[in-house]
């Protein structure tokens, strides 16, 4: 799947010798995919800072469409190497940070585990990446699911 559109704007005009004026044309690639930040989600990440805003920052980024994402050292490993990457080294986490840090955002309740070792739930009623009726269909199954318990 295509993750970014090939965008043309006008970049300018081109003035040739015989007066006539060309367009020139640049080309953009933009993401195309998007997750989407619920009105009622400050609150709740208004207290969540440093390697736990970043690690619900990249899962959302990551997480499919019915909002799961993995917990594990290769996820770990890898958003350490991209956090540095992407901060010249500025940022450095250890693997013990980042497993405080989902800690963390699984007692504020941001990241929701499930019934397998490994496997979370980014809070639908904070993020969601699909559409609103799948997002409430993702609530309601959670709201019953979490009541039968």
């Amino acid at each position: 799947m295509d993750r970014t559109v090939k965008l043309k704007y006008l970049d300018g005009w081109k003035i040739h010798e015989d007066g006539i004026k060309t367009p020139i044309y640049k080309y953009k690639h933009v993401s195309k995919t998007h997750y989407k930040r619920y009105y009622n989600t400050l609150c709740i990440v208004a207290g969540v800072g440093g390697a736990a805003r970043n690690v619900l920052d990249y899962l959302c980024e990551r997480m499919d469409n019915n909002n799961h994402v993995h917990s594990n050292a290769n996820m770990r490993a890898q958003f350490i190497k991209d956090i540095a990457k992407w901060t010249g080294n500025e940022l450095v986490y250890t693997d013990a940070s980042v497993k405080k840090a989902i800690h963390t955002l699984v007692k504020k309740q941001l990241l929701l585990k499930t019934g397998t070792r490994g496997t979370l739930i980014v809070n639908p009623e904070f993020f969601f990446k699909a559409e609103e009726q799948q997002r409430l269909d993702k609530i309601q199954m959670l709201l019953e699911f979490s009541n039968g318990e």
